[in-house]
């Protein structure tokens, strides 16, 4: 059977069709990157971490020895002292406080030549914030005078209330020198005033 000269063109232009898919899916995969299991470049970065936060030490145990100076009120006596303190508490840094238990006496006189003494008896918490401490002091005080003429003492007993903030001059990792300031006022017959300073050591 003759076949027509429209025919062959049909056949020749599918086989040509066909030829041209062919060499472009071959053109495709040869344009694809072979895999790479290999170990990487040595110039290849490795990837970012995040270095945990450092933590804080643990509680620790502390004393605290101060001497300084006070002035007091006491209704129409005024009193200067030496004051000398101990204290020993716990500060917990994760938590930023500290608490001690203190105590002090001032060796005094008031501004009329009469010898006095106060003893103090208080729990101090304190909010620490780096190098500077501040906080309530809560005492129980014991005050007494002497007579200019026998040396016979009079003594009342009171609460004192007051606020006590103190900076670290210098510091390591288990001691410090520090200052420290103290406002407070007394529950005797009357309410009376106290300003305090002090230099001290930490350990």
């Amino acid at each position: 059977m003759p076949v027509s000269s429209g025919s062959r063109s049909a056949f020749a232009a599918v086989v040509v069709a066909i030829g041209l898919f062919s060499s472009r899916e071959a053109g495709a995969q040869d344009a694809v990157p072979p895999s790479f299991d290999g170990p990487p470049p040595e110039d290849a970065k490795p990837a970012a971490t995040v270095a945990p936060a450092p933590r804080k030490p643990g509680t620790t145990f502390e004393g605290l020895v101060e001497v300084g100076a006070a002035r007091r009120s006491f209704v129409s006596l005024y009193n200067t002292a030496l004051v000398v303190s101990a204290e020993v508490g716990a500060h917990a840094p994760q938590s930023n406080a500290a608490i001690h238990f203190g105590v002090g006496y001032e060796f005094g006189r008031t501004d009329t030549g009469l010898s006095t003494g106060i003893l103090h008896l208080g729990l101090h918490p304190m909010a620490v914030f780096g190098p500077v401490r501040l906080g309530p002091a809560i005492d129980f005080v014991w005050y007494r005078v002497y007579r200019a003429t026998t040396g016979q003492a009079i003594g009342q007993v009171g609460l004192s209330a007051g606020v006590v903030a103190s900076v670290d001059l210098l510091r390591t990792e288990n001691h410090g020198l520090f200052l420290e300031a103290r406002a407070d006022y007394t529950s005797f017959r009357n309410l009376n005033w106290g300003l305090t300073g002090a230099l001290g050591a930490r350990f």
